[in-house]
């Protein structure tokens, strides 16, 4: 007996309707992947606002906790078990991981994983070994003509216009390494661009965070070209006289922003 086919009868897919769905697929996923990475970035963007935002209220809780005085550069431990302290986290002879609940803000944020970049993954450690990509400025810690120094909050006239720390890199050879120092006219130690376009998150000294639009040199610095340095997304929060960055010479408001110094 002839089987005679029904309107409910199973039909499956032809090859060209299988292929015509799988590239839809493919067009699909070929236009919103880039979206979801976008949108995943934005979010580490985001994040990492957050922890320069909380560091700063560390730092501020520090600072109100010891004489109103920001934690120094690093503290070196004495003793059978030698170690450093740092304001991100602390490191021993006897265990040399870095522990980042236990550095000077460590007890005021309770939580390790907010003084590293969610977006700093892929940057090494480099030549100072260093495990965060978040650079303080240097200048709060050491005086060019004086040596290491104690930064009293009441000192700083202008704390919303100095700079406590930024996303930042450092350039050795071909790759970008992290590093803790923020240096306004010294060394390859540049604010860092690393959630794409040109601008790097940094924490103020008034405890507020914000983004901040980079600026990128029009000559050569320590060897560096400024074609490198923007194709890696490294500059300057301050924009140098006559775009020399090597320049000593800073206007009033820039030496606010790093040498703390007093406009006459």
């Amino acid at each position: 007996m002839n089987r005679i086919n029904s309107p409910s009868a199973r039909r499956a897919f032809t090859l060209i309707e299988l292929l015509v769905v799988i590239a839809i697929i493919a067009i699909l996923a070929a236009i919103l992947f880039p979206v979801f990475a976008q949108a995943k970035e934005a979010a580490k963007k985001t994040n990492c606002l957050s922890n320069l935002k909380q560091i700063g209220l560390a730092t501020i809780m520090y600072a109100n906790d010891y004489d109103d005085t920001i934690y120094p550069f690093q503290y070196n431990i004495d003793g059978a078990d030698p170690g450093v302290r740092m304001w991100f986290g602390q490191s021993r002879a006897s265990n040399p991981t870095w522990d980042f609940n236990n550095g000077f803000v460590g007890p005021y944020m309770k939580n390790g994983q907010i003084v590293d970049c969610p977006s700093a993954t892929g940057i090494t450690k480099g030549a100072a070994d260093m495990p965060v990509a978040y650079a303080v400025n240097y200048h709060l810690f050491l005086d060019l003509s004086t040596g290491w120094i104690s930064t009293n909050f009441s000192s700083v006239e202008m704390p919303a216009d100095t700079v406590l720390m930024a996303d930042a890199a450092a350039l050795y050879g071909p790759n970008l390494a992290r590093y803790n120092i923020l240096w306004v006219n010294m060394g390859p130690y540049f604010v860092h661009a690393l959630h794409g376009g040109d601008m790097a998150n940094v924490a103020w000294l008034d405890g507020h965070a914000k983004s901040h639009k980079l600026y990128y040199s029009g000559v050569s610095n320590y060897g560096i070209s400024p074609e490198t340095m923007k194709s890696k997304h490294l500059g300057y929060l301050l924009k140098y006289p006559k775009e020399i960055p090597a320049s000593p010479m800073l206007s009033a408001k820039d030496e606010y922003h790093y040498l703390l110094a007093k406009p006459n």
